[in-house]
């Protein structure tokens, strides 16, 4: 069973983590919400990353991207537009040390 989730930034201009709490290793697949009213959402492993000069770009018309974490709640990502949210789900290492959530 994969592990999955969404984060929507609150503030744009103002980097969030993916997660307050652990996930867990593995390869993960991230893409900016379809839905989003802006178009893009950007990905650092600091706060100071993940903005529009440093981080890693995210269009919502583009298709996932993945990348292999020791835990991505040591992510963060901002976006332009309040409340755009960037999707995720473990594809690989489910069973790297933690049982997915029951439900």
């Amino acid at each position: 069973m994969a592990i999955n989730g969404q984060k929507a930034v609150t503030a744009a201009g103002t980097p969030e983590v993916i997660s307050a709490t652990a996930i867990g290793p593995g390869t993960y697949l991230f893409r900016a919400h379809p839905g989003n009213t802006g178009d893009y959402c950007y990905l650092g492993f600091t706060s100071l990353q993940a903005t529009s000069q440093a981080g890693y770009i995210v269009n919502k018309t583009d298709d996932e991207i993945t990348m292999t974490l020791v835990d991505p709640a040591d992510l963060w990502v901002d976006s332009d537009t309040n409340a755009d949210r960037i999707c995720w789900i473990r594809s690989e290492g489910e069973n790297q040390g933690k049982k997915a959530p029951a439900g």
